[in-house]
């Protein structure tokens, strides 16, 4: 009754009946369902009326919304005003500056990064609108929220007005902040080393699925069948389902990388030399040598890299998650925080608070080091922590990791 409240029904000449203690309208019972029903359908019929001005493609009304009503359905979101190319070149150059003050060795603190960091998100946090080409194809859902006022749920694609071609670009974004706008990352941590972490975080997935073909022939199925019946895009997932999926610059002489490559290595040995032949081979293999060789081909296609135009929250990264933690991935196994590879990478502030979290505390002197030395100091100090930088960390480690320093 908080859509329509009692008043109204009242007044319409709806009839109730009252407990004898009724207080306000606790112990009220409505005794004309039509009437209510048909209040309720006048008062979303004025609101869709409003939504429909807005240009969509179809709008419906529903008094209670049924997440399995639309789960065919796409999704579609409002996207950031595009840039003007001055604004894309200040973005540009403010980004090149900020990264440039991160690998300075200066002691002291500069506080033109907070002016920059200030900017960009000024930039960023610009106002969201549809596009013509999604309102052309997406509607809108009236129904009644839990408040009890009127809930517009907009962006619902029906199967039928999917793009055909769903493979890649905008068109296939199911995030709402859109896989095209530049990524902030964790905080005090530049962009680059976020694709880096992350790449490390690729292969030591990749690495624990060759010894898991039940993990890996799960997540084939669910790729597959997610495509096929849940008009999941294939940008949805972290498996590219093609020979490889990506590569480890920077990171090959890794323990990770160095399993993925010997276990490739292994199986190239094994392998005919031509298509023929490894289509005959393949049908001469039993059940298990084809699981085998299929979750090496699923491990190499991984990507779980976070790149510069990439959000933390769209749905690749999601999946990733969620197959590091079918994995029990443990990125302690794969990954220890040193001056090259982390440390000396990012802020003097962030290195500080890296160790506070897992020493316990910080010595004066570290705060009086310059960043290059503090980052030796770190690599030192940490190295036999456990510590993880936050964007490894999974379930598993992210208490355990900063427990340690209790130890």
């Amino acid at each position: 009754m908080k859509f329509v409240t009692l008043k109204a029904y009242e007044k319409a000449g709806g009839a109730v009946r009252r407990d004898l203690f009724a207080n306000g309208d606790d112990g009220v019972f409505i005794q004309e369902i039509v009437l209510l029903e048909t209040l309720v359908a006048k008062k979303l019929g004025k609101a869709a009326k409003a939504v429909r001005a807005e240009g969509w493609k179809w709008v419906e009304v529903r008094s209670s919304f049924d997440h399995s009503e639309w789960s065919d359905c796409g999704r579609r979101y409002a996207e950031p005003e595009p840039l003007s190319p001055e604004t894309e070149a200040e973005l540009e150059a403010l980004t090149k500056e900020y990264n440039e003050l991160l690998a300075d060795d200066s002691d002291e603190e500069n506080p033109r990064l907070d002016e920059i960091t200030a900017r960009v998100e000024k930039i960023e946090d610009r106002e969201k609108n549809w596009t013509p080409e999604n309102l052309a194809i997406a509607g809108a859902i009236v129904t009644i929220g839990h408040d009890g006022k009127p809930d517009i749920r907009r962006g619902y694609v029906k199967p039928e007005d999917l793009p055909k071609n769903t493979g890649r670009g905008r068109a296939t974004e199911t995030s709402e902040d859109g896989i095209e706008v530049s990524d902030e990352g964790p905080p005090g941590l530049p962009a680059s080393l976020v694709e880096s972490l992350t790449l490390h975080r690729t292969a030591a997935i990749g690495a624990e699925l060759l010894s898991r073909p039940d993990v890996a022939l799960a997540a084939l199925v669910h790729t597959f069948a997610a495509q096929l019946f849940l008009h999941e895009g294939a940008d949805d997932t972290c498996l590219v389902v093609r020979a490889g999926g990506y590569r480890p610059r920077g990171i090959e002489s890794t323990k990770a990388c160095v399993a993925m490559m010997t276990a490739e290595e292994n199986w190239r040995s094994r392998l005919p030399g031509t298509p023929d032949d490894l289509w005959t081979w393949c049908f001469e293999q039993d059940n298990d040598t084809l699981l085998d060789l299929l979750t090496l081909c699923l491990a190499r296609s991984v990507n779980a890299v976070q790149g510069k135009a990439h959000r933390p929250g769209q749905s690749r990264l999601v999946h990733a998650d969620r197959l590091a933690e079918c994995l029990g991935l443990d990125m302690r196994k794969w990954f220890t925080a040193t001056a090259e590879n982390y440390f000396g990478r990012t802020a003097k502030a962030v290195i500080l608070a890296d160790l506070k979290e897992a020493k316990g505390n910080t010595a004066p002197s570290w705060e009086k080091a310059k960043k290059a030395d503090l980052a030796a100091i770190a690599e030192r100090e940490i190295a036999a922590t456990g510590w993880l930088p936050k964007i490894l960390r999974g379930r598993a480690t992210e208490d355990d990791a900063v427990v340690k320093n209790a130890a």
